[in-house]
């Protein structure tokens, strides 16, 4: 089949993928912290431990605790004097790894302490995006109660609202909208949620998007609209959305591809179906010659076949029978004269 741009929310480039604890033994404080043992906490501190050591990733207790959900270990190291915007060695913070983790009372305990929203990881991550993207909705709504900024982009130009939607997070999706976020905006290839949305038949974030005036068939830097990504898928309810909301049946891409022949490329034949019922053109060429049906055949796609022919020899009885209508009505007009 065809080979497409991606558009799909690909692995995000969060903490989470750009490093994890150290293999080595932690520090005492610190592994004490990642297991949620207080007690052991407060006889370490006691003894002179510095709450702010760090293991040979960088991570400090705190940062270990709020990555495996251990709250009460969080409050005592902020109580102790933790610092809260400390990076570790790939530039994440504690509240990043909170927010990556879906840890949500962790996260509001680092923000009550003073936790940049806004810090983003080299990559420009920020705990929004890594919240956002795992679909953690409490706690993307205490990051937007406190100050996060909606719009930041990562290093690929993407919001937290295209990795929200391209995985079907809905209520995050919601969030985001409700805050003002800028439902076109694009990454560096001009992908948009809504095309990250459409590529992966998120119906019900379809739907929200272009409640909330997303522009339905706003394409990317290949010409790749969000009606071809969801032809191509077979998300059926997807395609008939965004046909409702008019986007042009017959939009090509910088190749000559129509959503009808990523649809027939990859044998979807109810959306096959679906086009042709809303106009799509049988004829249209891409850039190589191939109409829809060519590209059928050419993958031995038997049930998309059966479905362009059967539809082209309906097309061909009712244009006969539309000839012959005119045909009748010119005779009885030239009889009455």
């Amino acid at each position: 089949a065809a080979a497409v741009p991606a558009a799909k929310a690909p692995a995000p480039p969060h903490a989470a993928a750009a490093g994890t604890p150290a293999k080595a033994p932690d520090p005492p404080l610190i592994a004490a912290a990642g297991r949620g043992d207080t007690q052991t906490m407060e006889q370490l501190i006691a003894q002179g431990a510095d709450v702010n050591s760090a293991n040979a990733d960088g991570w400090t207790a705190l940062m270990l605790a709020a990555h495996h959900k251990q709250v009460a270990a969080v409050e005592l190291l902020i109580a102790k004097g933790a610092e809260v915007n400390r990076h570790d060695a790939n530039g994440a913070t504690a509240l990043l790894r909170a927010a990556e983790v879906g840890n949500s009372a962790a996260a509001t305990a680092l923000l009550g302490a003073g936790a940049d929203t806004k810090s983003q990881n080299p990559k420009g991550w920020t705990p929004l995006m890594a919240a956002a993207w795992e679909g953690h909705a409490d706690v993307v709504r205490a990051l937007l109660d406190n100050g996060a900024d909606v719009n930041a982009v990562d290093e690929f130009g993407r919001t937290a609202l295209i990795g929200a939607a391209g995985n079907g997070n809905l209520e995050v999706v919601e969030l985001l909208l409700a805050k003002g976020i800028n439902p076109n905006a694009a990454d560096q290839k001009g992908g948009t949620a809504l095309l990250a949305a459409s590529y992966t038949g998120r119906t019900e974030v379809v739907a929200a998007l272009l409640d909330a005036k997303a522009t339905p068939d706003l394409p990317n830097a290949a010409g790749w609209t969000p009606l071809m990504a969801a032809a191509g898928e077979g998300a059926n309810a997807v395609v008939s959305n965004l046909l409702a909301h008019g986007v042009n049946v017959n939009a090509k891409r910088v190749n000559g591809w129509t959503a009808l022949m990523f649809a027939a490329d990859d044998d979807r034949n109810d959306t096959v179906q679906l086009l042709l019922e809303h106009g799509a053109d049988l004829n249209a060429q891409n850039d190589e010659g191939d109409t829809a049906l060519m590209l059928a055949e050419s993958w031995d796609h038997d049930d998309t076949i059966d479905v362009i022919k059967k539809f082209k020899k309906e097309q061909k009885k009712k244009r006969k029978q539309e000839q012959a209508a005119q045909k009748d009505a010119g005779q009885k007009e030239q009889k009455k004269n």
